[in-house]
């Protein structure tokens, strides 16, 4: 399989996806290239398709990461901006 050049791989132990459901991912990952999100999804799975410029890991129990692929944006609880 040929990996995907990204910005940023953006990992934490859940990611809340601002879809109609409010899904959680366990160990999830969000993928960023240019100022969009291109990807969401489990972090192992992630990791095999896009190789990232800079890795952003949280550390253990970090903050829930909410990501709303529509306005391409997302936050840790500290800060929001952009994606």
């Amino acid at each position: 399989m040929n990996m995907q050049f990204v910005d940023y791989i953006i990992s934490g132990d859940y990611v809340l996806l601002m879809d109609q459901n409010l899904t959680i991912l366990e160990n999830g990952a969000v993928v960023v290239k240019g100022n969009r999100i291109t990807d969401v999804g489990i972090y192992s799975e992630i990791s095999k398709k896009y190789l990232p410029s800079k890795e952003i890991k949280k550390r253990k129990n970090s903050d829930i990461t909410w990501v709303n692929k529509y306005s391409h944006s997302c936050s840790n609880g500290l800060f929001q901006r952009a994606c």
